[in-house]
């Protein structure tokens, strides 16, 4: 009956097992048709398994997006990893070519070793993740979210090898691909500089139509308000950007090497034309890193956009953090002093209700009237004349306006004014009529969209009205306090002061809001960190490949004066460049990303959605992704400056 059927066995009455029994409780008389659920102990369970299914497929889905977003970004850096290791066998694979191997054997002998180290690494990460998540339940034990145990399916082992097998090996073919184009005997000459290849013209058309538009979906998304058209526009435009980030990486790099140049000198401006040097490479590099940060971005502003969109709605819906209910038309004077000297008051005011209802007519006249008639608003006209208005009337004290979180709902409250909502379909400054007989009022309306739902008048107009109107206390906690037990001091001090007096604790509902926003932000931000973490080794691995390219490159550059120091810099300078350009281009998609998810999310649901970033964080999230990126070079550069200028110049 709404639950599981509490129904125990009784000797001697018949059939008792659990489907017979529950039919024979849903023929009860009074049972059908009134919207009972009659289910058995079995029923319940799956019932209640089911509502928690539903519960943690959200959750589950988002993890699988974030796995998704770190097989993407691996899959980048594999394929620059699988470019090194080529670089640095080509003579082997060359030596190959000249015994007789074929093309294709070559490129086998590639995939075959991708193969197996996709394998290899798939293993060593199950059995890494397998442990983590055991640690992760052990140290639940004992608290109110302990996960139970270790349970494993096939498919939970399987998945993730197979999908890491199949990540390496595609990664793997394009380098492999090249790796057979080279012919044997140009391959068996000294190691040089690896020539870029051209920019694919259909590539960089296809990026542009899918920028152009993605970027037009996600407009339309954020002002329709769609959440579909702008998580289409978002994938759309940000694979644009990507096959476009070939020509974007470079050009950004340029045009930050050049400030680099002025300030560092010789480093900074080979460092800008190495980035240069090969484009596909550098814009792949760039482009790891890209996705951690502009997804991280995306979160952070989104969910601090979300975050002040849902705290104004949750202002304009409950402006009053806690509200006192008494019932007596006046405030205990020891309850005032005690709110007062309470620290964890901010302000406080009080407001009052009628104990019955009190009737609103529009008057037969807009005299006084000073703003115009909205398009569809009634003007006061004779033929509106005596139309009601169904709403309640509320007083507020200044000092209670001023306690509220929204106070554009009280703007304009004055003797012989009552505040409407513009849903009452009323002009502003229309005469409208509040009680009735001997003690109604002529008042003239201020209308606006800011307004409560209640006609609000001023304390002296409502004692006019009904002078045993019921008062509460609007309480405005103060900032940077503990919302949870700021509260249960609040409401301790009413009850030692007034005895049975109504607490309303309104600002919970808005701390757990903002609860679940932080937490779901600080789950993202360690996921994508690890995306950001993977690309960081990318960009190192780049590095070591411009090094094993440019061997005799450095030596000649060593040879004409440059000290170890400067090419060491030179390479730091390289990767801090390719960092920078990928935490730039990052920032700009995400603080996009982030203004515009909000909008489609919420655009439908909260009144107004203001773009909001949080540049604390934004700014430590570029320190420590440029930072990172500049440590990945140190290694490769150090290897680099050890090698003498006659030992990389001499032939091999």
């Amino acid at each position: 009956m709404d639950g599981a059927a509490g129904l125990q066995r009784a000797p001697g009455q018949g059939d008792r097992r659990p489907g017979a029994l529950r039919e024979q409780v849903r023929a009860l008389p009074g049972l059908i048709g009134n919207g009972t659920t009659v289910r058995t102990g079995s029923d319940e369970i799956a019932s209640r398994i089911s509502d928690l299914g539903a519960s943690t497929r959200v959750l589950t889905l988002l993890l699988l997006g974030f796995a998704g977003i770190a097989v993407l970004v691996s899959s980048m850096v594999i394929a620059n990893t699988f470019g090194i290791l080529l670089a640095q066998r080509t003579r082997e694979l060359a030596l190959l070519r000249c015994v007789g191997a074929r093309r294709r054997q070559v490129f086998g002998s590639v995939v075959v070793e991708a193969l197996l180290l996709g394998l290899l690494g798939s293993l060593v990460g199950l059995a890494a993740g397998l442990g983590l998540a055991q640690v992760l339940i052990r140290s639940t034990r004992g608290t109110a979210v302990e996960l139970g145990s270790l349970h494993v399916t096939p498919t939970a082992l399987l998945v993730p090898v197979l999908v890491g097998v199949v990540v390496t090996v595609l990664a793997s073919v394009v380098p492999a691909r090249r790796a057979t184009r080279v012919a044997p005997l140009a391959a068996l000459r000294p190691t040089g500089a690896v020539a870029a290849r051209r920019l694919g013209r259909v590539r960089l058309g296809v990026g542009l139509v899918l920028a152009a538009v993605g970027g037009a979906l996600l407009v339309l998304g954020a002002s329709g308000p769609s959440l579909p058209l702008g998580l289409a526009g978002g994938v759309l435009s940000f694979v644009g950007v990507l096959l476009l980030s070939v020509v974007l990486v470079p050009a950004l790099a340029r045009a930050v090497g050049g400030v680099a140049g002025r300030l560092t000198g010789v480093p900074g401006e080979l460092a800008a034309d190495n980035t240069a040097r090969n484009p596909q490479r550098a814009a792949t590099t760039a482009s790891a890193l890209l996705v951690g940060v502009a997804l991280i971005t995306m979160m952070s502003v989104g969910a601090a956009t979300a975050q002040r969109g849902v705290d104004d709605e949750i202002d304009r819906r409950s402006p009053v953090d806690v509200a006192l209910h008494l019932d007596t038309a006046s405030v205990p004077p020891a309850l005032t002093s005690a709110l007062a000297a309470d620290r964890d008051v901010r302000a406080s005011g009080t407001v009052w209700s009628p104990r019955a209802e009190v009737p609103l007519t529009l008057a037969g006249s807009a005299g006084g009237s000073t703003g115009g008639s909205a398009a569809g608003s009634s003007d006061g006209s004779a033929a509106d004349a005596g139309r009601p208005l169904s709403m309640s009337v509320q007083a507020v004290s200044p000092e209670a306006a001023r306690a509220s979180r929204y106070p554009a709902y009280f703007v304009g409250l004055a003797p012989g004014t009552v505040l409407l909502p513009a849903s009452l379909d009323v002009a502003d400054g229309a005469s409208v009529v509040v009680g009735q007989g001997a003690k109604a009022v002529t008042l003239r309306a201020s209308v606006s969209p800011d307004r409560m739902d209640a006609a609000v008048v001023t304390p002296e107009t409502l004692r006019r009205l009904d002078p045993a109107a019921t008062s509460a206390v609007w309480v405005r906690l103060a900032d940077g306090v503990d919302t949870s037990a700021a509260v249960g001091r609040v409401g301790e001090t009413a009850q030692r002061v007034v005895p049975g007096v109504q607490v309303d604790p309104l600002a919970l509902s808005r701390q757990e809001v903002q609860d679940q926003v932080q937490i779901v932000l600080l789950v993202v931000t360690g996921l994508l960190a690890v995306a950001v973490l993977i690309s960081l080794v990318g960009i190192g691995n780049t590095v070591s490949l411009s090094v094993l390219e440019r061997n005799q490159e450095s030596g000649l550059l060593r040879a004409l004066g440059l000290t170890r120091r400067q090419l060491r810099r030179t390479f730091g300078l390289e990767a801090i460049l390719l960092a920078l350009v990928g935490v730039l281009l990052g920032l700009g998609l995400g603080l996009v990303y982030g203004w515009a998810g909000a909008h489609a999310l919420l655009s439908g649901e909260v009144t107004h959605v203001g773009l909001v970033v949080p540049w604390e964080r934004l700014a430590l999230v570029a320190v420590i992704a440029v930072g990172a990126g500049w440590l990945a070079s140190v290694l490769p550069a150090r290897r680099a400056a050890r090698v003498s200028p006659a030992a990389a110049l001499a032939a091999e």
